[in-house]
């Protein structure tokens, strides 16, 4: 269905892994685990990468540690580095979402109501020199919103320097003035508000980088430019699909209204569309009267029910047990 699907490794499986798989070197008082992180995630060079791993490797003592040696050899499968320039969507219901399909979607669709309600609704506490990130309160998804906002407040560590311009191309270096060194070519189109995306974040999760956010913050872009929205992050994104009946979503089949029918006994001939059924006790006291056949009584009941005759039985007990005693 999907010929260039890209499969890759789970990143936060692999990373469970580590406190079992290194053993000392992680549960030792060590950097290990902020080293690591930063490796996997602030490395934009192969050979950078490469080159760090092999240092981390040496300082924490796991020359020898296989399993290490295996994570390495895949890395084009799970690191960051290597797949920044696709878009990935997690799989959130794996094996039994197939299975649980319309339980799921029925989920989702629940979930995705409520957290449509909270973007639209909730207050995005900005300030008001943050034109920008104002802007962007009206068409980010609340957990998106925060992601970008993120962003924006590592845009203070970075310079701009302007290199030259080509046909309205400005060509840019941005680099960090503070924390871990990065540095960037980027063009801008100063006419389009178009642009390559620094260190591809655009590409791999569908929001700007502090990269470009301060280029855009340099040249005074006070509205996020369409080319940088992914419309699936925004507020409402999904309302299309819902436009069928809420009432259809669990089943394609269309569920009538059950049969109305008697519960208990058979149908009476004469009875009166739109009557009350009685119950068994209300239909023997309005059963017409006859005459008993033990006691000659004209009443509801019979030889079989008669109540006097029970009465003669029951003293005619006793006093047959009174004469045997």
């Amino acid at each position: 269905v999907f010929p260039n699907t890209k499969h890759r490794f789970c990143l936060w499986h692999i990373t469970n892994k580590f406190p079992e798989k290194t053993g000392h070197a992680y549960r030792e008082p060590s950097t290990f685990k902020e080293d690591i992180d930063s490796i996997m995630h602030n490395t934009y060079e192969a050979v950078e990468f490469e080159t760090k791993w092999m240092d981390l490797m040496k300082k924490h003592k796991l020359n020898d540690n296989v399993w290490m040696q295996g994570i390495f050899n895949i890395r084009q499968r799970w690191i960051p580095l290597w797949n920044v320039n696709l878009f990935y969507r997690d799989e959130q219901y794996r094996t039994d979402f197939v299975t649980k399909y319309e339980a799921a979607l029925l989920e989702v669709y629940e979930r995705e109501s409520a957290e449509d309600f909270a973007s639209e609704h909730r207050y995005h506490q900005v300030g008001s020199h943050q034109a920008l990130l104002k802007d962007a309160t009206k068409l980010y998804t609340r957990t998106m919103f925060h992601k970008l906002q993120d962003q924006f407040d590592q845009v203070v560590r970075f310079l701009v320097i302007e290199r030259h311009v080509e046909d309205n191309v400005q060509k840019l270096t941005v680099k960090s003035h503070s924390g871990r060194t990065e540095s960037f070519e980027l063009q801008i189109d100063l006419e389009k508000i178009t642009s390559n995306y620094g260190c591809n974040l655009f590409e791999y999760v569908g929001l700007p980088c502090c990269h470009i956010l301060k280029v855009f913050s340099k040249y005074n872009i006070l509205k996020m430019p369409e080319a940088f929205i992914m419309t699936r992050w925004t507020i409402g994104a999904n309302k299309f699909l819902r436009s069928y009946d809420e009432n259809s979503l669990v089943s394609g089949t269309m569920i009538l209204n059950p049969l109305v029918v008697q519960t208990k006994g058979q149908a009476k001939i004469d009875h009166k569309k739109g009557a009350r059924w009685k119950r068994g006790i209300e239909e023997a006291v309005m059963k017409k009267k006859r005459t008993c056949k033990s006691c000659g009584v004209l009443s509801n009941h019979d030889k079989r029910t008669c109540p006097l005759l029970k009465t003669m039985i029951a003293e005619s007990r006793d006093n047959n047990n009174g004469e045997s005693v």
